[in-house]
């Protein structure tokens, strides 16, 4: 895990900054400590994101429990395989990268599409008035009359 390594890092470097005896080693084990506050409040974080579960938001401890639910959750997210139209499973990563791809380029792909009908159905948010002042003519005695 990412944090792991990071947040055991920090403790070391804290507990060693904490051996010292000379007077600059306080400065070093308040930065020791801010970098190690740090590093858990990025972990929380991270694991907030994660969960969709009551008892983070609720304030409880990152437990191995908890760990492990949200850890089944993504595994349950996967998709490990596809059919294809022509009823062919794949199952190669690179395989269900591309046909996922393929799919969602097909559906945004208009051919022969008339997308003029619809814009029927848009509510104008500028009223003829607004929109003929917006179309007028730029002249420089109205740019005079704004600016000065």
């Amino acid at each position: 895990m990412q944090f792991r390594d990071k947040i055991g890092k920090a403790k070391k470097e804290l507990a060693n900054a904490m051996t010292a005896t000379d007077s600059e080693s306080i400065i070093v084990v308040l930065n020791c400590k801010s970098n190690l506050n740090n590093l858990l409040a990025q972990e929380e974080t991270y694991w907030r994101q994660r969960v969709k579960k009551f008892w983070l938001r609720r304030g409880d401890q990152n437990s191995k429990f908890f760990h492990a639910s949200t850890s089944s959750r993504k595994k349950g997210n996967q998709i490990m395989r596809l059919r294809q139209d022509d009823r062919i499973w794949i199952e190669k990563q690179q395989e269900l990268n591309e046909a996922v791809l393929k799919c969602f380029q097909s559906l945004f792909v208009g051919e022969n599409c008339d997308t003029m009908h619809a814009v029927g159905y848009i509510k104008p948010k500028v009223v003829d008035d607004d929109n003929n002042k917006l179309l007028a003519l730029f002249t420089f005695e109205k740019f005079r009359q704004a600016v000065f």
